[in-house]
């Protein structure tokens, strides 16, 4: 139990790490997971039909993804994202 424990810490760490932008997707392809430099993506701007290109998945998924960052960081457009990441990164 403790070494499962660990390895999920360790795949976290390394996931939330990871200096580009990943995701976890189930079996249908919808996005389950996403790291910090992903959702930064998210909030660079990009439309959704964009950022769909760019990972090579359907914007389909795209638009939940978006919505679940959205309430996670408590915003409800994507500019607000993108205002709230740039006071984030000038820390």
């Amino acid at each position: 139990m403790a070494a499962s424990r660990d390895l999920n810490n360790q795949f976290r760490m390394v996931f939330e790490s990871a200096p580009n932008g990943v995701m976890a997707a189930d079996a249908a392809g919808w996005i389950i997971q996403l790291n910090a430099q992903m959702e930064r993506m998210f909030g660079a701007g990009l439309s959704p039909q964009q950022a769909a290109e760019k990972l090579g998945i359907s914007v389909k998924n795209v638009r939940p993804t978006l919505q679940r960052v959205f309430t996670k960081v408590g915003v409800s457009r994507q500019s607000e994202l993108a205002v709230l990441i740039t006071k984030l990164t000038l820390r």
